[in-house]
């Protein structure tokens, strides 16, 4: 068995993108940021207007040996301020088509295909630490290319601020997002041995 832990290897693999508006969901111009370092997954409302911004990644899986099985991943990213749960919301993650990073890839339903959800309680999801989030769905886990994922708040329209900081590739104090990955090569034929007396 084998854990392999897969790095953002190169700026532009990861970003954040992000949509506002006076109604909900928001129809504004999706905004597109590969270059910061503390990218904001918001679902929010503030000042009469709504938020929604998403944390996207891939990493380059294409190590992985063809022949092998996923039995488990888990998504680690360096959790940071701004953190708030005004409506009680979780964090959620889905998987998507490879492809470079894009105005794009910005949407504003929750998907959760791989990770169900952990609630943005402190509790579930500590500052200023690396948290641990199992994934599911492993069959979307590339052996030969790019894996790529966008983290939400789940939910739909929110009434308050929900929102986690998630430190990216640019952060020169702290990690990018992990993602980590059990596989083992099957056993090749086999069969019971049967002793008698």
């Amino acid at each position: 068995m084998t854990v392999s832990t897969f790095s953002i290897a190169a700026t532009g693999n990861d970003g954040s993108t992000d949509q506002g508006g006076a109604t909900y969901p928001p129809t504004g111009t999706v905004g597109l940021t590969t270059d910061g370092q503390n990218m904001a997954v918001t679902r929010l409302l503030a000042g009469g207007n709504f938020s929604v911004s998403l944390f996207v990644c891939r990493w380059d899986t294409s190590s992985i040996p063809d022949g092998d099985d996923i039995s488990a991943a888990d998504f680690k990213p360096y959790v940071l301020n701004p953190r708030q749960n005004g409506d009680a919301r979780d964090l959620v993650a889905e998987w998507m088509a490879d492809g470079a990073l894009a105005t794009g890839d910005h949407t504003n339903t929750a998907g959760n295909n791989a990770h169900s959800g952990t609630s943005l309680a402190v509790a579930n999801i500590p500052n200023n630490a690396v948290a641990t989030l199992a994934l599911q769905n492993l069959s979307n886990i590339s052996k030969t290319a790019f894996t790529k994922m966008r983290v939400h708040i789940s939910g739909g329209e929110p009434a308050a601020l929900n929102q986690l900081g998630i430190a990216d590739f640019w952060d020169a104090v702290n990690p990018p997002a992990d993602l980590v990955v059990t596989h083992f090569a099957p056993l090749v034929g086999g069969g019971i041995l049967i002793v008698s007396d």
